[in-house]
């Protein structure tokens, strides 16, 4: 059906939206946070879609899995892009309020490099489930289906990284 629509089938390509838009617009709005910026990149991936800028593969996987991940790579291109375009703000966001004391400040750059250090001690695949799961918002079934891997072994992934980061940040 995508391939019919990638030569320029309206019926397949409509088929395609159909079937596909509500999941790739749901991963998109949990990773954007804003209804607006999600409906532009989603109309962006199907646009590119369209115009035959993306080139699918049947024999490397399903279609909704491989459209959403070209969401997922849009969408932080685009919020690169938008960090990239209020670097200043951000800059002064960064820098402690008044409200925080230098102790406070120090304890929590602390807080993040033994985060990052216990991060740094998982299994290239927990650390990719959990980054993915818990900061871009999808859940088990979405994860295991952009990941290619059965539920379960996104769950134990998931499940037994986090034992070893809870074991490791413990005081």
């Amino acid at each position: 059906m995508l391939t019919c629509a990638q030569r320029g089938d309206e019926q397949a390509f409509a088929q395609v939206y159909q079937h596909t838009s509500s999941a790739v617009f749901g991963a998109l709005l949990r990773i954007v946070n804003h209804r607006a910026e999600a409906e532009d990149l989603l109309q962006d991936v199907y646009m590119a879609l369209w115009q035959r800028r993306l080139v699918f593969d049947a024999q490397r996987g399903d279609v909704l899995p491989w459209l959403l991940t070209v969401a997922r790579h849009r969408a932080i291109s685009y919020l690169r892009k938008r960090q990239h375009a209020t670097l200043d703000d951000s800059l002064m966001s960064s820098l402690p309020s008044d409200a925080e004391s230098p102790p406070d400040v120090h304890e929590k750059k602390h807080d993040r490099q033994r985060l990052a250090l216990a991060m740094a001690t998982l299994s290239a695949q927990q650390r990719q489930a959990i980054t993915i799961a818990y900061f871009g918002g999808f859940t088990y079934s979405e994860l295991a289906q952009t990941l290619g891997v059965p539920e379960g072994t996104v769950k134990s992934w998931i499940r037994r990284g986090l034992a070893r980061l809870r074991a490791m940040l413990e005081y």
